[in-house]
């Protein structure tokens, strides 16, 4: 029995074959049938946040002290508490998956151009130059994207901290005018990750199918070839 039909009967081979098939099968799928689609959806989402009138969706913070919890001037007294900007929650609710989502793309497309690059000994250095370049690309976007997943929490965590200091100090008008264009530059930001993540889609798309052949077998020998 040769080695490699050795290696076919260990325990758990054929499901491990099956894995490495359906990874490499879903990554090219999504790549030429969802990322088309999630750019659409994305210019679409992004038409829709820039059609807004950010002055109109701004939360009222004005410090009103304290209320008595059935509304009268009886009963436990509770602190007053300002809402959040109902907007800027309503875009990041939508952001924040696609963020999520992008990342995971970019993980599978990761591992299956991992699983495709051939044995140092098939001397096909070219493509392995092409896979290589490509695999940096991704690392290089999905930090990006993560970057821009980091900046939600913060946001709220800075504008807690920046609310707190307008019910500490309600007499300097300020604080309050600070929240307010703290919010107006969240929705601007989410705006252009909108489009950020659209471009990646588009961008993704457009650099892996020109390569796919590259990608998925040896390119024909032929020193002048350029990857794009």
């Amino acid at each position: 029995m040769s080695r490699k039909a050795a290696a076919e009967d260990l325990p758990g081979h054929k499901e491990y074959r099956e894995f490495k098939d359906s990874v490499i099968g879903s990554a090219e799928g999504h790549l030429r049938e969802l990322f088309p689609r999630k750019v659409m959806e994305l210019e679409q989402l992004h038409k829709e946040i820039s059609s807004e009138d950010f002055s109109s969706t701004l939360s009222d913070i004005t410090v009103r002290g304290t209320e008595s919890a059935n509304g009268g001037a009886e009963g436990p007294i509770k602190p007053f508490c300002p809402p959040c900007n109902e907007r800027v929650v309503w875009i990041t609710e939508k952001i924040k998956p696609e963020l999520a989502f992008v990342i995971e793309q970019l993980n599978a497309l990761k591992m299956w151009i991992s699983l495709s690059i051939p044995k140092s000994s098939d001397g096909n250095t070219f493509r392995m130059e092409i896979q290589s370049e490509t695999l940096s690309e991704l690392v290089r976007i999905e930090g990006d994207v993560a970057a821009l997943y980091e900046t939600i929490p913060w946001y709220y965590v800075n504008r807690a901290k920046m609310v707190t200091r307008c019910l500490k100090y309600p007499q300097v008008e300020d604080n309050r005018v600070a929240v307010v264009q703290f919010d107006v530059k969240q929705l601007e930001s989410l705006q252009m990750v909108c489009s950020e993540v659209r471009n990646i889609y588009c961008c993704l798309h457009d650099m892996l199918l020109k390569n796919l052949d590259k990608l998925k077998k040896p390119a024909p020998a032929r020193s002048n070839m350029m990857m794009y």
